[in-house]
């Protein structure tokens, strides 16, 4: 064969062992951040914060502030949760979507599924300032007659009057959580149960408190029984329980009445169970969660 004819031979060879490293080296070089990696990046960020709020599937208590509550949404007509404001101007203003009990709490993005009407943790700061966060709305509706007699502090909110009236020097001294993350928080269930015997309910609450954070709950935490009535205006009145210290993962049993939403004209003095609070601070978590059942 001759020389020139062996070369052309020598070069097509080596152009077919070249072409295809070459055409994976431009494929990969080209897709490697195409969507489908994007996909599984944003997985793993997923995953990394989730972990990073997480110790072997328990909650850390120094993930950054957080406080453990009852989350709410605010409604335009809500004695205690007012969604919008009629300030001195004469105009009306919106406010937050939710309140971890009577703070109002500030998220970008949605609220996780089951969040709503329910204990959550709310990882954030409290701000000073809520007038900062008003957006205006149009002019304030016409002013409703208030014929309600000795009304409680806790049967409106901090930051206005049971219409949403209130003044932007009020609002400016009031707080609120801007929040960075809001996850539903399994701390207490109840359950109701039925036994027989002296000095026990006919009909019962069984409340199981459960510590689902990485360090032990302190003995200090109190959780009590919340009930509502005495005589004359109703009160709240709080029975401390002894919970004592629980370690990561530990639960205690309470046996509690059935609750009732409302007690019976015969007995408008007497104290009816309602739900309980849970109070006190883990780490960098504090806890104000008061529960209506």
């Amino acid at each position: 064969m001759p020389l020139q004819q062996h070369i052309r031979t020598g070069r097509f060879l080596i152009l077919l062992l070249v072409l295809p490293f070459t055409m994976s080296c431009w494929y990969f070089g080209t897709f490697k951040d195409a969507p489908g990696a994007t996909t599984r990046v944003g997985a793993s960020s997923s995953k990394a914060q989730t972990t990073a709020y997480r110790t072997n599937g328990r909650l850390r208590t120094n993930a950054g502030t957080a406080y453990v509550g009852h989350l709410v949404a605010n409604t335009k007509a809500g004695w205690a949760t007012p969604s919008q404001y009629c300030l001195e101007n004469g105009l009306l203003y919106k406010g937050a979507d939710y309140r971890l009990g009577r703070t109002n709490v500030f998220l970008q993005g949605p609220i996780p599924k089951g969040a709503i009407n329910s204990a959550v943790i709310v990882y954030g700061t409290r701000v000073k300032g809520l007038d900062r966060k008003l957006k205006e709305s149009g002019p304030c509706p016409p002013p409703e007659e208030d014929h309600t007699p000795q009304m409680r502090s806790d049967w409106t909110s901090d930051e206005a009057d049971r219409n949403g009236h209130t003044t932007r020097a009020r609002l400016a001294e009031t707080v609120y959580i801007e929040a960075t993350r809001i996850e539903p928080l399994p701390l207490v269930t109840a359950t109701p149960m039925e036994t027989t015997g002296r000095n026990l309910y006919k009909k019962n609450t069984v409340l199981k408190v459960t510590n689902v954070f990485d360090r032990p709950l302190p003995s200090n935490v109190e959780f009590a029984f919340y009930y509502e009535g005495g005589s004359g205006k109703p009160m709240p009145k709080f029975e401390p329980q002894d919970l004592g210290e629980l370690s990561p993962g530990e639960s205690k049993l309470f046996l509690a009445p059935i609750p009732q939403k409302t007690s019976r004209r015969s007995r408008t003095n007497k104290w009816v169970f309602r739900g309980y609070r849970l109070k006190g601070k883990i780490g960098d978590v504090e806890l104000n969660l008061l529960i209506t059942l």
